[in-house]
């Protein structure tokens, strides 16, 4: 092992079912639900979500049976048929660490690693929801599980929060409302302390400007892993 730690920019959660436990109160049977062997899919548990087509929950856990050095389309056949068994037999119970903070900061420990910057997994492909209410409910509800989960240790687990985008007045709010509370990101500068916010999904360029605007006055910092130019545009007639 070498005598200095590493930081993680790029990790995930596997969001259990608790994560939904908020929008279910809102939504009934329409929320995000965790199901085991629904119909019309492969055996293993599946995130339903009304409208949206179902989400393979064990598939984000992938790497702890089959090593991916080149990516999951590179991985030979055989070790693809493990991966079909790992689906069908995936329990949460048997893989904390991504969903239990205990649990994942012990992996941190055995793998020597100070912190990681914890991306979601399923939830982020919910940008395509087009019912604004709905999806933003869906990410509160999220966001409030990751706050808690990275509150067992916010040095060490530091959540990026979801910002729904389909209202700007909504998107403007809720980057004041996870900059204090929801989002555990934080960028040292001096003596202060910066929260992190994320947001996943391309919208019109003059609402970009507003976006980045509102996102520096909350002393957020933006994570976009794609469209990057429009955002480094934005942030130009925004200064």
């Amino acid at each position: 092992m070498p005598d200095f730690k590493l930081i993680s920019a790029d990790s995930h959660v596997n969001e259990p079912p608790a994560a939904w436990e908020r929008v279910q109160k809102q939504y009934g049977d329409r929320a995000p639900k965790v199901v085991k062997d629904p119909p019309g899919v492969p055996k293993g548990i599946w995130l339903l979500i009304d409208g949206q087509p179902p989400v393979g929950l064990s598939h984000y856990s992938k790497g702890l049976v089959v090593d991916k050095t080149q990516g999951i389309s590179a991985v030979d056949q055989e070790k693809h048929f493990k991966t079909i068994s790992f689906n069908e037999t995936f329990r949460y119970e048997d893989y904390p660490g991504g969903w239990e903070p205990s649990a994942r900061l012990k992996d941190q420990d055995t793998d020597g690693v100070e912190a990681e910057v914890l991306f979601s997994s399923a939830v982020r492909q919910l940008y395509s929801i087009t019912d604004e209410p709905y999806q933003r409910a869906i990410f509160h509800s999220y966001n409030g599980w990751l706050h808690d989960f990275c509150s067992a240790n916010p040095k060490r687990l530091l959540g990026l929060a979801l910002i729904p985008i389909l209202d700007m007045e909504h998107t403007v709010a809720d980057i004041h409302r996870a900059t204090p509370r929801e989002a555990s990101v934080r960028r040292q500068e001096g003596s202060s302390t910066r929260r992190r916010t994320r947001v996943a999904r391309e919208c019109q360029f003059s609402k970009n400007i507003r976006y980045y605007r509102a996102s520096r006055a909350a002393g957020a910092a933006l994570v976009v892993p794609t469209f990057v130019g429009f955002l480094r545009e934005a942030g130009k007639l925004a200064g």
